[in-house]
């Protein structure tokens, strides 16, 4: 038997950013996001602080149990927590099954949209996966409405291949196919 534990998420930093283990620390800022409605609306609505604590949990156990997860975003500048990108296994209950594919996930508090910090996150985190999933295409789940998100899934040539429902509500399948040498 081979048991996979104690993995943790490793540290990438870009320009302007460190991707990053969440920390304890970090909890007011993301339940501050995941506690915004508008900022919450696309990612499951609006979390309680104990609800976001729970969440924010999920990144670090998902990194012990399955070697990949989501990374806190920090903005170099300030030491801020601004964001969380990665690879999720949610085992979402969805069809088509996403399974056979790393699911990628993002979400930025709302003061620094549009300041190119998600694209640069999004870029540390695809090529991260680019060299642990070789050969493997990549998915992200998208609300119809999510503009910005789609317009940033389709920069990173993410391609819009499914309509489905997700808890009740109409999502968008996005895969990125693999990148060939």
């Amino acid at each position: 038997m081979t048991e996979t534990t104690g993995r943790v998420a490793p540290v990438i930093e870009t320009d302007r950013l460190i991707l990053r283990p969440f920390r304890a620390g970090d909890l007011d800022a993301h339940a501050a996001v995941l506690g915004d409605a508008e900022a919450a609306r696309y990612v499951g609505g609006q979390l309680t602080r104990e609800q976001a604590w729970r969440s924010m949990m999920l990144a670090p156990g998902m990194w012990a149990l399955v070697g990949h997860g989501i990374w806190a975003v920090e903005r170099k500048q300030d030491g801020r927590w601004i964001g969380q990108t990665g690879f999720g296994d949610f085992q979402r209950e969805i069809e088509p099954k996403l399974g056979a594919w790393p699911e990628m996930a993002w979400i930025f508090a709302p003061e620094v949209h549009g300041q190119g910090f998600a694209g640069e996150a999004v870029a540390a985190a695809i090529a991260w996966g680019e060299r642990h999933f070789p050969g493997k295409d990549f998915c992200a789940i998208i609300a119809p409405e999510n503009l910005p998100s789609i317009r940033l899934a389709e920069r990173f040539g993410f391609e819009r291949r499914h309509e489905t429902t997700y808890k009740d509500e109409p999502i968008l399948i996005f895969i990125r196919p693999a990148r060939t040498a």
